[in-house]
């Protein structure tokens, strides 16, 4: 991965349609193949990332929250019912109010699926909360950024999950 990993696809990709072009079928095999590798790699980033946010929510841990979290003003997160809180400073002391309103609680989630496109990531997932009293599914997306050859999330936007469509 690291920061140059989308340059590194974009210039593989380049170099593997030129060789298929020139019909050079086992040079574009390889670099097809160097291509899913660092797209694996990409991925499994992306991957820690989510399952740090998740520690850092499950634990109800300020502090890891805000290791986990991007800088900036163009950070927001959307809890369920409630609208976008936007700004670094607003989502951490938005989760400080979650953490200190809900108390313990277990999350798993499910349905996970990555889509990686050069520096920006998302993650859609189902969060299955379980706070004692309160249980239920929650339809997540995670937007990841890569600065620093790290990923950090700018937006988490959770919100109400069926059970399946239509139900």
């Amino acid at each position: 991965g690291g920061a140059a990993g989308g340059d590194a696809l974009r210039r593989l990709r380049e170099e593997m349609e030129a060789a298929a072009d020139a019909e050079d079928y086992a040079l574009a095999a390889r670099l097809r193949d160097e291509m899913r590798s660092l797209q694996d790699d990409e991925t499994t980033g992306v991957l820690a990332a989510n399952a740090a946010f998740y520690e850092a929510f499950e634990q109800g841990s300020v502090d890891a929250m805000r290791r986990v979290w991007a800088g900036g003003d163009h950070v927001r997160v959307t809890h369920p019912g409630s609208g976008c809180i936007v700004g670094r400073q607003q989502v951490i002391q938005s989760w400080e109010f979650v953490f200190q309103s809900s108390g313990k609680m277990a999350i798993e989630i499910a349905d996970v699926e990555v889509h990686v496109g050069g520096d920006m990531a998302l993650v859609t997932c189902t969060e299955l909360l379980d706070a004692g009293a309160t249980v239920g599914r929650v339809s997540a997306t995670n937007v990841f950024e890569r600065a620093g050859g790290e990923w950090r999330v700018v937006h988490h936007h959770g919100g109400p999950a069926q059970s399946a469509l239509g139900e």
